[in-house]
């Protein structure tokens, strides 16, 4: 199903939606715990520095982009409905009886708040079955990973920073019970801003399209993450002789 685009040595899928949605249905249906990462550029940054820690995704069950820029010219070569960021996941939200629990692991205690807000607002059926705030340091990782198996939720999203969430998922990958682990790899803050309600303020004063507008050319139009980006395909491609 689908198919496989090389960055800098991480094997991403380029799949459509409807191969997604298709995923998605089987990981409901399954009786052990799937694994999906959503790799952003950010991302990509992180690995260069720590390439050790690719290995953490070998076991996964797809790895996607998680912003359109990660494809870049490769988009090109493939379908033009492929999945191109987080948004083809966040759909399949809305979808009815495609899932119905989720628990979130955020970086922040108002973070987590935000993202569950904006999950729920995809599908007002969608239950929250839980959240913590990962840098809470009265509650350990033993009793964190209990709560979710006590709840058994459709899916766990992850969504904290880079080396936290690799170092989570490597040390607590395994001991979880849910259908679906999405590793939401350094997007909450675009997810929250993308998704959210603009402030009363703003909406009292119609100046909503404004709004989204500025949120859609901080996060899409970004010629400095694409240089980065370019950048950081290059040093690797000099690195491996490519």
């Amino acid at each position: 199903m689908g198919s496989l685009a090389d960055i800098m040595g991480v094997p991403v899928n380029v799949l459509s939606d409807r191969e997604l949605l298709g995923l998605m249905r089987l990981y409901m249906g399954n009786d052990y715990m799937n694994r999906i990462f959503m790799l952003s550029v950010d991302t990509f940054s992180f690995l260069s520095e720590n390439p050790e820690q690719k290995s953490v995704m070998d076991d996964a069950d797809l790895i996607i982009p998680a912003e359109k820029i990660v494809l870049g010219k490769r988009q090109r070569h493939f379908a033009k409905n492929i999945v191109k960021g987080y948004m083809s996941f966040m759909y399949l939200l809305r979808i009815k009886g495609l899932v119905e629990s989720m628990y979130i692991i955020g970086d922040g205690e108002k973070q987590t708040e935000q993202l569950a807000e904006v999950c729920k607002k995809q599908n007002d059926s969608l239950i929250i079955s839980g959240s913590c705030n990962i840098n809470d340091e009265t509650k350990s990782e033993e009793e964190v990973i209990n709560e979710i198996n006590s709840v058994m939720p459709d899916i766990i999203i992850l969504a904290v920073e880079d080396g936290k969430l690799f170092n989570w998922v490597m040390e607590n990958g395994q001991k979880l019970a849910a259908k679906l682990c999405v590793c939401m790899c350094d997007i909450a803050e675009r997810v929250i801003k993308e998704n959210s309600s603009p402030p009363g303020i703003i909406s009292a004063l119609g100046f909503e399209k404004l709004y989204y507008s500025m949120i859609q050319k901080k996060y899409k139009g970004n010629t400095k993450k694409e240089r980065i980006f370019n950048a950081l395909i290059a040093d690797y491609n000099n690195k491996n002789g490519e």
